[in-house]
């Protein structure tokens, strides 16, 4: 048994007896053998009651009197005290090869993807997302780092037509895909009705409340174009039907032309010019005009005949 160093040197000395104990009450029978001066040097427990014990030779007969004292049965057996030694290394060194191969083992697996977990599928089946991902570099069983975490919401988004959004995070070993699908608004979008634009006009002002510019300021629009649609966009690309509600100032010119005759009298001519104002006057009154409107006529002459063009121009305001 090792007990002290001289210049370095290990020097065992002494024989260790190993004792098999049994009996109750053991943490008083250690304080005993302390009390004694009798170092343990192999403790094991094998049952709640039963004990393996190892003490120096030369207390055998003190230890011997305090299993006695305490009625405890004794089975001894010695081995020299470097034998003892050798065993506690060995087991010591097995025990640290287990520690080292679980400690690899864990580290190697904790750097693996082994699952994936997909949130917010209603429409797309999980079935698709994951072929898909599997297609794409993103199937289970490869190491963390490998995994392209940016290009989920490319490929998922490009390769299936219901997702309008994704992202992915990598928590312990899963894979985590939110997703975003695409709301079909074919059926109901127009629920609310868009503001088109009542005649060739260009914008002037815009006072949004809701819904989508389609037209932004000083554009021009055909008579029937969408000004403002009836919709949000939020993610990107799916489409909230909400009512279609602006302050819209336009800046428009109505024309009408007339052909009549060359020898017309003045009288008649006057006629026809006032009746085509009025006819564009007509078209105007449903909206409010924003200041009076400038009236331009035009007299064309042709071969036996003449084209009369009346133009009305200014800004209305349309709601």
């Amino acid at each position: 048994m090792l007990i002290k160093k001289e210049n370095k040197v290990l020097v065992f000395k002494n024989a260790v007896t190993i004792y098999l104990v049994q009996g109750l009450n053991f943490k008083k029978f250690l304080d005993s053998l302390k009390k004694q001066n009798i170092d343990i040097l192999e403790l094991e427990k094998i049952e709640y009651n039963l004990f393996k014990i190892g003490i120096e030779e030369k207390n055998r007969d003190k230890f011997l009197a305090i299993t006695k004292k305490f009625n405890y049965l004794v089975n001894e057996d010695k081995l020299p005290r470097a034998k003892v030694i050798d065993r506690k290394i060995k087991g010591n060194i097995a025990l640290t090869i287990v520690f080292v191969l679980i400690f690899i083992s864990l580290f190697i697996s904790s750097n693996f993807v082994y699952q994936t977990k997909i949130y917010g599928l209603e429409n797309v089946s999980k079935q698709e997302v994951l072929r898909v991902l599997d297609e794409n570099g993103f199937s289970e069983g490869r190491f963390k780092n490998s995994y392209d975490l940016d290009r989920i919401e490319q490929v998922l988004t490009s390769k299936i037509e219901g997702i309008s959004y994704a992202s992915a995070v990598i928590k312990g070993n899963t894979l985590i895909v939110n997703i975003n699908e695409k709301i079909d608004n074919s059926d109901y979008i127009y629920d609310y009705s868009p503001i088109f634009a009542p005649f060739d006009c260009i914008v002037k002002e815009i006072k949004l409340t809701s819904g989508t510019i389609l037209v932004t300021e000083e554009g021009t629009a055909k008579k029937g174009d969408i000004i403002v649609a009836p919709y949000v966009i939020y993610d990107g690309s799916t489409k909230l039907p909400v009512p279609a509600k602006a302050e819209i100032r336009l800046y428009v010119e109505l024309i009408s032309s007339v052909s009549v005759r060359v020898d017309l009298e003045n009288s008649e001519l006057q006629k026809v010019i006032e009746e085509n104002k009025k006819r564009l006057y007509n078209e105007l009154s449903c909206f409010e005009q924003g200041s009076d409107f400038i009236e331009n006529v035009q007299r064309v002459e042709t071969e036996g005949s003449a084209v009369i063009t009346v133009t009305l121009s200014g800004e209305i305001t349309i709601r």
